[in-house]
């Protein structure tokens, strides 16, 4: 390496030290306020959520799986927090933080980084507004600047109308406050993309504070939790066998929103960079930073869209933005912590209502609206138990309501067809067996999608509103069935046993290789037998011919008349069923398909020798070449340009 591309290299990280320093300073910035607004509407003292931005955001930046990510304490988790505080006190969520982290760190040990996008999209979108709308109405009374008392266990209506119904006793500075805190977020942006709407208003509403504090009689931080200039030691609650039980419920909640949060937010950073993240190495990320979290006294942190999108557009280069706002935040803390408990509520009561109004992803919501019926009920259905149940219990129907209704979905979508065979992957041969096809005592079905316990109780009714029922040979072609468990191989076993009561006989054809598997597991291969189990549905139907004569007590063997009929002629029947479906030599199918395998014996023998020979024969002149060169080069005297050329020669 030369001495300019050291220099360059060196340019090249100072470049992006100062981009990330800069980026750090201005998330830091939009973080403060954020991780105290997030406290309050929590319920826990504002100086939690600065403990997990610092805490939190410095674990997860180092162990995270994206280079851009920003965590701390975010909106999706002020609803949980607030549930498991009330009912099992701080000590109880800090508990619960732990076993959260801990959760996250089992699901990246198994990877299960990838199954957080199997959770369906309506149920996300349902609880996101859900939370949205929890934390909006969660900010009536600092807006109104007003402090009423709820009855134990109030519901969130009873709680909206008691703040609505004092309204009237509200604090106008308050509103004023909130109302400009409101339009300097909306219009900051617009002015200068550089400079955080929020550090304005938070600066805008100190200065309120201390000058006119004694005349507008605002409630301030302070008045919940002060913001003392000290770093807390690291404590761990009591832990006891009933207490991890009783709030294992919550932990899951908790881990599941950092899980979703975190990888939403590392696939928005994704989009706007470029890059690609690790999901199980963000797991990873997130686990430790909740349980450094909580040990230091912190809320439960996630990947936070907002300040990762706020970095990025800031010019952030590395995961070093994440350590540094961190760093920058503690410096805050121990330097200017108590000045930031003069902040006024009204100011956090206007950030909060944007953040909230701002969460909802509007766009998305009217589209799930244009969606099925199934889409727009399980994203209702999971708004409402969000905001009038808990989230825990949201999330859980949700879910369990989505994969009702798509295996519902699903198992309309399942048909049985009888004498459906338009196949082009079949021969020409039995196609022209299918447009023939008119027997009195065999009828052919193609089971078509998934046949799982969600359409497999479809099978028999299907089955039997079909005209060929009352025919003796049923064959049951599975081309289009590349999956199925356990209650469709019952369903299955219930056809071929009635059907073999009444004295019929069932065929299977075209079995994929991996429902074949499940299905030899299971018996019913056995039951049904290897000899009524065949590769192809003309070799099936050969064999439903014979079984149709031996029901009818006549001779066991297809006719002329019928081979003319159906066009039998060109049917091997040395491959009449398949033994082994799932143990096929793919070489040798590739073989049989390029129609080698019709060469005589003898003739292949003879090619195999002729290759021997002509082998043989190469290297023997390629030996007697090589040593004629060596003495043509010794005994006759050549001028050197010709000898070189004679030397260059390979053969």
């Amino acid at each position: 390496m030369n001495g300019s591309t050291v220099t360059e290299n060196i340019k090249d990280k100072f470049s992006n030290f100062k981009s990330d320093l800069i980026a750090g300073l201005i998330v830091a910035i939009v973080a403060l306020p954020l991780a105290i607004g997030f406290a309050i509407a929590s319920g826990v003292p504002p100086i939690m959520g600065i403990y997990a931005a610092i805490v939190g955001g410095f674990f997860a930046a180092i162990f995270g799986g994206s280079e851009f990510q920003i965590s701390g304490p975010t909106g999706a988790m002020v609803v949980i927090i607030l549930s498991v505080a009330s009912k099992y006190g701080i000590d109880g969520l800090i508990l619960a933080t732990i076993m959260a982290g801990v959760i996250l760190l089992i699901l990246s040990a198994l990877k299960f980084g990838k199954a957080i996008e199997y959770i369906p999209h309506p149920v996300i979108v349902g609880f996101t507004a859900g939370i949205a709308v929890l934390i909006f109405f969660g900010q009536i009374n600092n807006f109104f600047g007003i402090n009423p008392a709820y009855p134990d266990g109030a519901s969130f209506f009873t709680k909206t109308a008691i703040s609505f119904g004092q309204a009237l006793q509200s604090n106008i500075y308050a509103i004023i406050l909130t109302l400009i805190t409101i339009a300097i977020l909306y219009f900051m942006p617009r002015l200068s993309k550089k400079i955080p709407g929020s550090i304005i208003a938070v600066v805008f509403g100190l200065i309120v504070a201390y000058i006119f504090n004694g005349i507008f009689h605002l409630k301030v931080v302070g008045d919940i939790g002060k913001i003392l200039s000290v770093w807390p030691h690291p404590h761990i609650p009591v832990i006891t066998w009933d207490l991890i039980v009783y709030i294992m419920p919550a932990a899951l909640t908790i881990a599941a929103l950092a899980a979703i949060e975190s990888l939403l937010s590392a696939v928005v950073a994704d989009g706007m960079t470029g890059s690609k993240h690790n999901s199980n190495k963000e797991l990873r990320g997130q686990g430790i930073a909740n349980i450094a979290s909580a040990l230091f006294g912190g809320l439960p942190v996630t990947g936070a869209i907002a300040r990762t999108a706020t970095n990025i557009r800031n010019g952030g280069k590395t995961r070093l933005v994440g350590v540094i706002h961190a760093i920058i935040l503690l410096l805050i803390v121990l330097l200017l912590g108590p000045i930031f408990s003069n902040i006024p509520l009204a100011v956090i009561a206007g950030i909060l209502m944007f953040v909230a109004f701002n969460m909802v992803e509007w766009n998305l919501v009217f589209e799930i609206f244009r969606m099925p019926l199934s889409d727009v009920t399980v994203m209702v259905v999971t708004f409402g138990l969000t905001v009038f149940v808990d989230l825990t219990t949201a999330i859980e129907f949700g879910i369990v309501l989505a994969a009702l209704l798509f295996m519902k979905r699903m198992g309309d979508l399942y048909r049985v067809e009888e004498h459906s065979f338009n196949d082009p992957d079949e021969t020409k041969y039995t196609r022209e067996v299918m447009q023939k096809f008119h027997h009195p005592d065999i009828s052919i079905y193609t089971l078509n999608g998934p046949l799982f316990f969600g359409a497999a109780a479809k099978l028999d009714q299907e089955l039997n509103n079909t005209p060929g029922r009352h025919k003796h040979v049923k064959i049951i072609r599975m081309k289009y069935v590349p999956v199925i468990d356990a209650t469709g191989i019952a369903a299955l076993k219930a056809i071929v046993h009635n059907h073999q009561k009444m004295k019929g006989i069932v065929l299977f054809s075209t079995i994929q290789p991996q429902v074949y598997t499940l299905m030899e597991k299971s018996g019913l291969i056995d039951e049904v037998g290897k000899e009524n189990i065949f590769r192809r549905t003309s070799h099936a139907f050969r064999q439903g011919l014979i079984a149709s004569h031996r029901l009818r007590g006549e001779p066991a063997r297809v006719t002329v008349a019928e081979t003319k009929k159906y066009d039998l002629t060109f049917i091997n029947v040395d491959d009449q069923h398949n033994v082994a479906l799932n143990d096929i030599d793919p070489v040798e199918e590739i073989i049989k398909n390029t129609g080698i395998h019709k060469i005589p014996k003898q003739t292949i023998e003879a090619g195999i020798k002729i290759g021997r020979v002509t082998s043989e024969y190469r290297k023997i002149h390629l030996e007697k070449t090589l040593q004629h060169k060596k003495e043509l080069i010794k005994s006759v005297p050549i001028k050197s340009e010709r000898l070189k050329k004679i030397k260059r020669i390979k053969f």
